[in-house]
Order: C-alpha cells, then structure tokens, then sequence
C-alpha cells in the first residue's frame, strides 16, 4: 500500500471516531463547567432531611450535604472540594444560596467553575433523591 493512501486510511479513522465521539472534549477545555445550566429546586416537594449531591469535575468529585427543614436551606456542608485558594473562595456561593434560598444566585468571581461545581452538587442531591 502507497503512503498517501495509508495517510488517508488513517486520517479517516481519526475523523469518523471523533464525530461518533458522543461527549468529545479537549481534556484541557473546561468551559463547559461555566456554561453549564443551573436548575432551582421546588423545596415544597421534599421532606426534612439531609440530601447528598454529587459532582465530578476535571479528575475530583465535589461532594454536597443539603439540609432541608421547612421546605428551606437551613444548612449546606461542603463535605468534599479541591484544596485550593479557588475552591476555598467558591464556597461563598453556599451563603448566597442560603441567604436568597434558591440555587439561581450568582457564582463567586474568580472561582466560577468551582462555584457551578458546588451548585450542581446540591442540584444533584434532589435529583438523586427522586
């Protein structure tokens, strides 16, 4: 077989497996994080309680405890983040949620995608909870 062929051969493959790639992303490319959408959660529907939410972001599973009294936040633990200057700043957006009671608030400047991580977190909780 002639080399421009093989070279076509394998540019081919290379194309046809990363358009069948379903969720294809650069490992470096975390934008998706800041984009990614926010639901609020209907408290009303859940009893008292503790709920656990999950999150896995760049190789690190976020871990939230969300407590519910009332159909409120009473308390948001961050059971499980990075140990860094950012991760630590993000953890301001769990007073937002508590003093505005909904998960809609705004993500700390400078921390964003750990502030989305953590607000997915307590998202996922509920969902888990369904």
């Amino acid at each position: 077989m002639n080399r421009p062929v093989l070279i076509l051969i394998v540019c081919v493959i290379l194309v046809s497996l990363t358009a069948c790639a379903e969720d294809y992303r650069v490992p470096w490319d975390h934008s998706w994080v800041g984009e990614m959408e926010i639901h609020d959660v209907d408290l009303s529907g859940y009893s008292d309680g503790v709920y656990r939410g999950y999150f896995i972001y760049n190789n690190f599973t976020y871990v939230v405890d969300t407590y519910v009294l009332m159909h409120r936040y009473e308390d948001i633990v961050v059971v499980s983040n990075k140990d860094s200057e950012r991760a630590r700043a993000a953890v301001a957006v769990v007073d937002r949620v508590l003093e505005q009671q909904t998960l809609l608030v705004d993500v700390v400047s400078g921390a964003s995608n750990t502030s989305k991580a953590l607000l997915k977190s307590i998202e996922r909780g509920f969902e888990d909870a369904e």
